[in-house]
């Protein structure tokens, strides 16, 4: 008899399967001409087509389909919107096997369709699909006219390994420009209380429904006394145009103490009127709402975290912001006042504030007042 004492284990064949089936599959640009701009205020799920792509298996050897399983539409050359995210509400991916659209994901800087047999091209067939987007209602985080490219890239196509792949073939949507349309105008900064007879700072804008701001419109716009018995002026005029779909007044002054309102007015549009504003005989020892873009005169206890933000402004064009993140500390700013003696009748402070988090024993704010009175010996 044969005894053997050998032993095989762990048997490993290393390698890159070979798959026969052709890779020579397309993609081209549909037949469709792509818009040139796509309106601020379409909002609506289905949206509007930004670009068509067509997929052709070429029926080489293998009588296979094209099956794709994912797709990536990513920003083309020509895009200047940086985060997708915070701009497009929903997309969706209509054509031949996808009738009632398909909703992708929206990505900071792309739209990701994905599902097993999402798509299938007949061996030697063509078939074509369009990208259909929608907008956010609030587009703070882009200009108007600011430009949308949408690419599709052969490398950004998943196929099953039971058909054919890609080989070739880029698409691209081309400028599509977010178009915002003023339909209205609005008030964007307006003073609470304003002292007698001393400068004061009020802002208009043009704006879409959704209060977008049509950086086109440079029609006349003018301010008048709505309700109040004194007299509304301004160094400047009362009728200037909009720069840039807004029109911001720093010269503004009323000279009797009393409530009063100002309708602003341009043509094509309803006026629009003031809450109420109390003309006082105090004077300001600091007013600033950070319309100049800056924070000029603030001092921060720490740097790049507080600066005038146009991201979401409380009022106006610009709010002061503050950017801490994932920071255990205490975060402040602060602003000199000259002159002002809080012992001597009454002092107003008035602040608009917009918390962007739930409060917690961790997690709060607060305003606070440090004063020294000095006193002649």
């Amino acid at each position: 008899a044969w005894n053997s004492v050998s032993r095989i284990d762990n048997v490993v064949i290393k390698g890159t399967a070979f798959n026969p089936n052709d890779t020579d599959s397309q993609i081209s640009a549909g037949a469709d001409s792509e818009p040139s701009t796509i309106s601020s205020i379409n909002n609506s799920p289905n949206g509007i087509q930004v670009v068509d792509v067509q997929f052709t298996d070429l029926g080489t050897n293998d009588n296979l389909p094209t099956k794709i399983n994912s797709l990536s539409f990513t920003q083309g050359t020509l895009n200047e919107i940086s985060n997708w995210q915070d701009v497009i509400a929903g997309a969706k991916l209509f054509g031949p096997d996808l009738n009632e659209g398909f909703e992708g994901i929206i990505g900071t800087n792309s739209i990701d369709f994905a599902q097993e047999n999402l798509i299938s091209i007949a061996d030697g067939g063509t078939e074509t699909y369009q990208l259909h987007i929608w907008l956010k209602t609030d587009l703070s985080s882009v200009n108007d006219n600011d430009v949308f490219d949408f690419k599709l890239d052969y490398n950004n196509i998943v196929t099953s390994v039971s058909g054919s792949a890609f080989g070739e073939g880029v698409v691209e949507s081309g400028a599509i420009a977010v178009d915002i349309i003023a339909t209205k105008i609005a008030f964007l900064s307006v003073p609470i209380v304003v002292a007698q007879s001393l400068d004061f700072t009020l802002s208009v804008a043009a704006t879409d429904i959704n209060g977008n701001i049509d950086a086109d419109y440079n029609s006349l716009v003018t301010l008048s006394l709505n309700t109040g018995t004194g007299n509304l002026t301004s160094t400047s005029g009362l009728s200037q145009n909009f720069e840039n779909g807004v029109k911001i007044w720093s010269d503004l002054q009323y000279d009797l103490l009393e409530d009063f309102s100002i309708m602003a007015s341009s043509s094509g549009f309803d006026n629009v009127v003031t809450p109420t504003i109390t003309c006082n005989e105090f004077v300001y020892y600091l007013y600033d709402d950070f319309e100049d873009g800056d924070t000029y005169g603030w001092t921060p206890n720490g740097t790049g975290r507080w600066f005038a933000s146009d991201n979401q402004p409380i009022n106006g064009q610009y709010s002061l912001r503050n950017m801490m993140s994932g920071i255990t500390s205490t975060d402040a700013i602060s602003h000199p006042i000259s002159g002002l003696d809080v012992t001597i009748d009454s002092t107003i402070w008035s602040f608009q504030v917009k918390y962007n988090r739930d409060p917690s024993s961790s997690n709060t704010w607060a305003i606070s007042v440090s004063y020294t009175h000095l006193r002649a010996h």
